[in-house]
């Protein structure tokens, strides 16, 4: 049996340690983050071989130099020397080597000494450019479909308005008409003139509540403010905006407003779109659907005497892709203009039910409390 002498253990001690850093150093630069070691001072005091691909920059170059140089973040002049008392951080901003800016996430953390001290910052840096660049592609993708969505509305809306201006101007002519041939005659009878003039004034009493439907919806598209609406009456200007939609595609309406008097704090013509945008979304899916029945119901009901339900639905529809996106961003929409004004909405579709839309809208808006309150009273008793 052999003594193991002081020195011999001490060199095996520093063999050991020497293995070890050998074995960090390897995995190290395997790593496809970019990888930093940091001084108190916040000096580079290594890098690996990814951190000197994501900068453009050979190793011996950075080292030495600070890692605030490489940075482009200019939201806090602190946030460098935050990092450096040891707390850790996670930031979102861009590297800068020789060449251009690269998107990157960046994670700091102390490597602790066994004094307790905080000598070194480990830092990781990832490469998110391939993130960025899909969530640009994606928000330019749903930035084009409700471009087209709201295109088409303006469409349709610019299709009521000449159906409801067109057809009252044609009989209108047709009125002028048979009126000029009356007065052509030798003997022009009083009672059929007057009926003519009477019948020209009731088509020009709806060619007038048209333009002024048209300017008031004008006026409330630059009026962004909160009023006591009266939920029963935005519902019928909804349906009078997409009647013309309802007739040529053949769609029943069963409206049973119970709750017709009550009156909510919101936007008025955010409510009105609301409406409007569920509506169309039925009158989609029931064009797509092969059901011949074509039927929408739209109820207004009174909740615990502290919410104003609204439920719009097409039992012989349902969505052949959910996923649509169009589709999706409506919803979206519709979600956040009901929850701006302390609402909820929920929705699903299935063959039972059909398509199946609830809002929720709170009667006492100025208390967020008892709102919160009354609805979680209100989903526990659903």
């Amino acid at each position: 049996m052999r003594w193991i002498s002081w020195h011999e253990e001490h060199s095996m001690r520093l063999d050991s340690k020497t293995n070890n850093a050998h074995a960090t150093l390897a995995i190290l630069e395997h790593l496809h983050d970019a990888i930093f070691i940091l001084n108190e001072t916040g000096m580079i005091e290594y890098a690996n071989k990814s951190a000197s691909d994501l900068l453009g920059v050979p190793v011996y170059e950075m080292i030495g130099k600070s890692f605030r140089t490489y940075v482009v973040f200019d939201i806090r002049d602190d946030w460098f020397k935050e990092t450096l008392t040891g707390s850790g951080m996670e930031i979102e901003a861009p590297l800068r080597g020789r060449e251009y800016p690269v998107p990157a996430l960046i994670s700091f953390g102390a490597i602790q000494a066994l004094s307790g001290e905080t000598p070194h910052i480990l830092v990781s840096a990832r490469d998110i450019a391939w993130r960025k660049e899909m969530e640009r592609m994606l928000n330019q993708k749903q930035i084009m479909a409700l471009s087209r969505s709201r295109y088409k509305e303006m469409g349709e809306l610019a299709v009521n308005l000449v159906h409801n201006l067109g057809q009252p101007l044609t009989s209108l002519q047709l009125k002028l008409d048979l009126l000029n041939k009356e007065l052509n005659k030798a003997t022009p009878q009083a009672e059929k003139l007057r009926k003519h003039v009477g019948k020209m004034e009731e088509l020009l009493q709806g060619v007038h509540k048209t333009v002024e439907n048209a300017r008031q919806f004008a006026h409330q598209s630059e009026d962004d403010s909160l009023k006591a609406i009266n939920v029963e009456r935005v519902i019928q200007r909804a349906i009078e905006q997409l009647d013309y939609e309802f007739t040529e595609k053949n769609i029943r309406l069963d409206a049973r407003l119970e709750a017709g008097g009550v009156h909510i704090l919101a936007n008025p013509l955010s409510v009105q779109q609301v409406v409007v945008t569920l509506l169309r979304k039925l009158i989609q899916a029931l064009q797509e659907s092969d059901s011949e029945q074509r039927l929408i119901c739209i109820g207004l009901t009174r909740e615990n005497n502290a919410w104003v339900q609204l439920a719009i639905s097409a039992p012989d529809a349902a969505w052949l892709d959910e996923d649509d996106l169009t589709l999706t961003l409506d919803l979206k929409l519709v979600q956040l203009i009901v929850e701006t004004v302390g609402g909820d909405f929920r929705w699903h579709s299935n063959t039972r039910d059909g398509i199946v839309y609830r809002i929720l809208f709170p009667l006492n808006s100025g208390n967020e409390r008892e709102q919160l309150q009354n609805l979680i009273a209100l989903m526990h008793q659903s």
